[in-house]
């Protein structure tokens, strides 16, 4: 990580802390609880957004501030990266239910070798 202190703050723990704590667990809810696709992309949404916007002001100012935007546009990549990680695990854990589904359970008996297939309806 990076040594970047803000006082006694050590900057570095502080991204990882509010990345890995609040950002994927917010993330989570938001996917298992919005039935609006769209609202789901909004926080990555604003993180693109904030993580442009920042690069753009770490480049087009002079002295110690292009540092600093460039540390906070670094922030904003990561929980972006976070939320793609939480939308990962959503669709990990959606394609599992699905194909759980499907799956015979260990308490049916194995079949025999016959088909056990529908009846054929002729028209």
């Amino acid at each position: 990580m990076f040594d970047i202190y803000l006082g006694d703050l050590n900057l570095g723990g502080l991204l990882v802390t509010v990345t890995v704590f609040a950002v994927i667990p917010l993330q989570l809810l938001l996917c298992f609880k919005a039935k609006d696709p769209y609202l789901r992309l909004l926080p990555g949404a604003f993180c693109a957004v904030a993580t442009s916007v920042l690069l753009v002001l770490s480049f087009s100012s002079s002295g110690w501030d292009g540092l600093g935007y460039l540390v906070l546009a670094a922030w904003a990549a990561a929980m972006m990266l976070a939320c793609a990680v939480g939308w990962g695990i959503w669709i990990a854990l959606r394609l599992w239910r699905r194909t759980g589904e499907n799956l015979p359970s260990a308490a049916e008996p194995p079949t025999t070798g016959k088909s056990q297939s529908r009846p054929h309806r002729h028209s």
